[in-house]
């Protein structure tokens, strides 16, 4: 049995976040359910082989379909001793050969791609209104992407300023060259910080408005900028 096989028996008790510990979570993460209902996020009660409350989200593949599931556990209980290898504290995933990645609403339909690490940062960028994929850990299984992302002008890799982060970032840039977009690396200023976590600290507002500082021209911009802490920065991304 392929391993999604395993998992379509959990689809059945999928419900939207709405009144659910599931949009509680989201709350508390600065993310407004509604853009995690756009998106397709979902909440289950029991998910996974331990059954424990997750969010849960649909991975695509190279056209769009859906290729797995990727759950969030949000019940804080810490990494049993007897998971897999592959899973780690709060995540359960399972192998998805050609890899998947969550796309929330029009990630893919600009010509403006933005790639994050993870879903809940992905919604973070999505609250303040800038559409984004997240990887979810396949980054060395997505030989399709390029083919998903022709027709692109631009491209951000929008990774923490980790050395994991840029060790990623620098391995996409490397996959994405043939698409002939401009390929940027995109950061929270501070490292380790992740969007998700910059959203929390700051508020939509800042964030968006720090985003527009570095991504929208000065002409195009209807307002100026707020004063904020600065704690986006952009560059062209190495190799690009």
């Amino acid at each position: 049995m392929a391993e999604w096989d395993h998992y379509e028996c959990f689809k059945n008790d999928l419900v939207l976040p709405w009144c659910s510990p599931g949009g509680d979570y989201l709350r508390a993460r600065g993310i407004d359910p509604v853009i995690a209902c756009d998106a397709f996020v979902h909440y289950h009660a029991e998910f996974g082989f331990i059954e424990r409350p997750a969010l849960v989200f649909f991975l695509q593949g190279v056209a769009g379909d859906y290729v797995g599931l990727w759950g969030l556990f949000i019940d804080g209980i810490p990494k049993d001793t007897w998971y897999r290898d592959f899973e780690v504290i709060g995540r359960h995933g399972w192998q998805v050969p050609d890899g998947g990645v969550f796309a929330t609403a029009n990630a893919f339909a600009t010509g403006r791609v933005v790639i994050v690490q993870r879903p809940l940062d992905a919604l973070s960028l999505a609250m303040c209104g800038l559409p984004a994929i997240a990887t979810c850990g396949y980054e060395e299984a997505l030989s399709w992407l390029p083919e998903r992302c022709q027709g692109a002008k631009v491209i951000y890799l929008a990774y923490p300023a980790t050395v994991e982060g840029n060790r990623l970032a620098a391995r996409l840039c490397k996959l994405l060259k043939p698409t002939g977009a401009r390929i940027h690396r995109l950061k929270p200023a501070r490292d380790g910080e992740d969007w998700n976590t910059a959203l929390v600290k700051h508020g939509r507002h800042v964030v968006r408005e720090a985003l527009r500082s570095v991504m929208v021209p000065a002409h195009r911009r209807q307002a100026a900028p707020v004063t904020g802490p600065g704690q986006v920065g952009i560059v062209p991304a190495e190799g690009s």
